[in-house]
């Protein structure tokens, strides 16, 4: 019971993301990144290469998309059709990590972010997100497997 706890708490987001919050810095089990080129190059390949990368570290990962590299929220702005695009693009790319990573091994968030006064915050591109891809690397990479992808 206490390995479901740890990871339902791991897979524990935030509602929202306050702008311009600082949340923390990067490290062995987290990864920053503004958005737009990240989203634009080789987005399915390199969520892929994040993945399999907190696998074979044998860490739970968090890939936090719409965050500075020094920490603090900008979000990246977002219509539903993009994010059901993403979605999709996101499970595939998990999909191509070999051995097979099980859908309750990992969480795929779409978190809104809002101002001071917790009022969302919409652009020209669509609602500012923070999109969220939490692994749990720790449980599923247990015997030190080499996780791979087929991109």
């Amino acid at each position: 019971m206490q390995n479901q706890s740890a990871a339902a708490d791991f897979f524990t987001l935030p509602d929202t993301f306050i702008i311009r919050e600082h949340i923390g810095s990067e490290d062995r089990s987290t990864e920053f990144k503004k958005g737009p080129g990240f989203i634009d190059h080789d987005f399915r390949k390199n969520v892929a290469k994040y993945v399999s990368a907190f696998i074979n570290s044998q860490q739970n990962g968090k890939l936090l998309i719409g965050v500075d590299d020094d920490g603090s929220v900008v979000g990246y702005g977002i219509n539903q059709g993009q994010e059901d695009r993403l979605k999709q693009q996101i499970d595939d790319a998990i999909k191509d990590i070999r051995p097979a990573v099980h859908p309750n091994d990992y969480r795929v968030a779409f978190i809104p972010v809002v101002d001071n006064w917790g009022l969302f915050i919409d652009n020209k591109f669509g609602r500012k997100t923070v999109i969220c891809i939490v692994v749990q690397g720790l449980h599923l990479n247990q015997d030190g497997k080499l996780y791979q992808t087929n991109q």
